[in-house]
């Protein structure tokens, strides 16, 4: 439900996912019943170029998202943080 450029719509979660990326990415993981935060944050830090798969894709699935491993990958290449911010919108509901 949110766009991917609609990241200035929450200004709150915008600059939260941009400086501190682990912790939004923590929210996200487990606001979007994936695993504890600590672990999401813990993957962010180690595993970030797997973001995509590990936890947009998941997160796809349990929402009824429609999308593709392809399409998040290009998006967390090209604009990673309009990516974290997109999700971390879509687990709050806002």
């Amino acid at each position: 439900s949110n766009g991917l450029f609609d990241c200035f719509g929450d200004c709150g979660s915008c600059l939260y996912a941009c400086c501190c990326p682990a912790c939004a990415n923590g929210e996200i993981y487990q606001e979007g019943e994936l695993g504890g935060w600590l672990v999401g944050c813990i993957l962010f830090c180690f595993l970030a170029a797997c973001h995509p798969c590990i936890v947009t894709g998941p997160l796809r699935e349990r929402r009824g998202i429609e999308g593709s491993c392809i399409g998040d990958t290009c998006t967390w290449c090209f604009c990673g943080s309009c990516q974290l911010v997109r999700e971390l919108r879509e687990v709050r509901g806002t």
